[in-house]
């Protein structure tokens, strides 16, 4: 699953990131889920993207930022599983100079760099049951302050979410707090795995062949 058209490198994305605001497949699934993106975009739910590694989620996540009247602010990535547990809060929150040995600038945190826009959390259930609760706070939209900080920050962003394993599996061995799901999970969008729909397998082989191509400089 990508978007149409020539694509420009981006690290955030592996390989590419899709300039063009739609998906690339002629399945009814996709053309369903290409409808339901334009619905959810527009509103103000947690979205919780669920389906197996390769399967768009990071992808669907941006288009459900640039279709909302979000896409002029920022769009802020959390690969979960690359975030040692001892950080986690300094992430979120950020820290203010001196609030811990190495802190010797502030830096703001993920949350506060989103403001107005979109914060993913990719593979939300690769953080422990212990990062997932310093969540709470921001996924019910109150007030926080940065490490060692004094002022309040109003969270004002988007959030979106995503895993690769089965939620109930997930939920029933502790792996996401039912707490925080119930927060995350205004609504769960499933993406099928292109074995799935192999209908779309042409579009898609013509499409990385492109960009492929135009990656090389070749026609």
């Amino acid at each position: 699953m990508s978007s149409n058209g020539p694509d420009t490198p981006n690290p955030d994305y592996g390989v590419f990131a899709p300039l063009h605001d739609r998906l690339v497949g002629r399945s009814q699934f996709i053309q369903e889920l290409d409808e339901l993106i334009t619905q959810l975009a527009v509103t103000k739910m947690s979205i919780l993207i669920a389906g197996e590694s390769g399967t768009g989620k990071d992808i669907v996540a941006r288009l459900l930022h640039t279709r909302s009247d979000r896409k002029s602010f920022p769009f802020v990535k959390i690969n979960c599983p690359a975030i040692p547990d001892e950080l986690v809060e300094s992430e979120l929150f950020g820290y203010e100079k001196g609030a811990f040995t190495g802190a010797h600038t502030a830096k703001p945190g993920r949350l506060e760099l989103a403001a107005k826009g979109t914060i993913f959390f990719d593979e939300i259930t690769e953080i422990s049951q212990a990062s997932q609760a310093k969540l709470l706070t921001a996924l019910d939209g109150e007030p926080y302050m940065r490490i060692g900080g004094v002022h309040l920050i109003q969270p004002d962003a988007r959030i979106v979410t995503a895993t690769n394993v089965s939620l109930e599996e997930a939920i029933s061995s502790g792996r996401l707090r039912k707490d925080v799901y119930a927060r995350l999970s205004d609504f769960v969008l499933h993406l099928l795995p292109l074995r799935e729909r192999a209908e779309d397998i042409p579009l898609l082989a013509e499409h990385f062949n492109f960009n492929f191509c135009k990656k090389i400089d070749k026609d």
